[in-house]
């Protein structure tokens, strides 16, 4: 049996004729929180895109569970992959259990109705992510915290084997940051779900990540446990300003520009 490992080999790619990344390479285990940091414009969002399949391809693979995802149909694609991306447009009209019903869109048959493993799935993830109360809500009833909860609902709901998050913190307070991330790990570590998310937060990325990725300039300048990566020289050279890093008694780390 094979892992559901996520797998990129040497990806290129960019919008037009600009490329944005540069022979990337990254794999992730399953079950592993993997975060992928790096400065503004280092093409963090454009990986999550790219390996969601929503930007094409120049050259590189992808694979996911031993599946090519280049050459896999969109709904087994689906099946394998759940996609939270940084903003949210969804319709305000939509209820919460509205939206957490479209997770199971690749499992409904061409009648369209949900059955009764889909209802229980849907219930499942509601009770994970402690939205039930919201149920009848409508989205743009919902408060940034809340609205990032029911999506990741609705990608729970998915039974993804690769979960991809891009930047789900922003715009929220440090208790829903805290919530989410913990959200997040045991999900992945309780379920087994492989994911790879983009931060901007090095904090979170000490405290919550199993593995750090730094991005710039479109390529993988550093990759390891997040202790090794988090470290003043490497980040003074990426982000071009002098870094300070702090281990703490926990045996994290906190960072912050001098």
């Amino acid at each position: 049996m094979i892992d559901h490992i996520l797998n990129v080999r040497s990806l290129n790619t960019g919008y037009n004729k600009q490329q944005v990344l540069h022979d990337i390479n990254l794999s992730v285990q399953p079950g592993e929180v993997a975060a992928l940091f790096g400065p503004n414009g280092s093409g963090k969002s454009t990986l999550i895109k790219a390996i969601s399949c929503i930007l094409p391809i120049w050259k590189g693979s992808i694979f996911i569970d031993g599946y090519d995802l280049l050459h896999t149909p969109s709904q087994e694609r689906a099946r394998l992959l759940s996609v939270i991306p940084q903003a949210r447009n969804l319709p305000p009209a939509f209820t919460v259990k509205e939206v957490v019903r479209m997770g199971r869109t690749p499992y409904i048959n061409w009648i369209g109705k949900l059955g009764k493993e889909d209802e229980y799935q849907v219930n499942l993830a509601m009770d994970r992510t402690n939205i039930n109360n919201l149920a009848d809500r409508q989205m743009g009833e919902l408060s940034g915290g809340e609205q990032q909860r029911v999506l990741i609902a609705r990608a729970i709901a998915q039974q993804p084997k690769v979960m991809l998050l891009d930047e789900p913190t922003t715009h929220l307070d440090i208790s829903y940051q805290q919530n989410l991330m913990k959200l997040i790990v045991n999900l992945a570590h309780e379920d087994n779900v492989t994911v790879l998310m983009a931060v901007h937060d090095l904090d979170l990325v000490s405290v919550f990540a199993d593995s750090a990725h730094l991005l710039v300039n479109g390529k993988i300048k550093a990759s390891g446990i997040p202790e090794d990566v988090l470290k003043n020289e490497i980040l003074s050279q990426a982000y071009n300003i002098p870094m300070n890093v702090i281990k703490l008694v926990s045996g994290k780390v906190h960072v912050y520009p001098e």
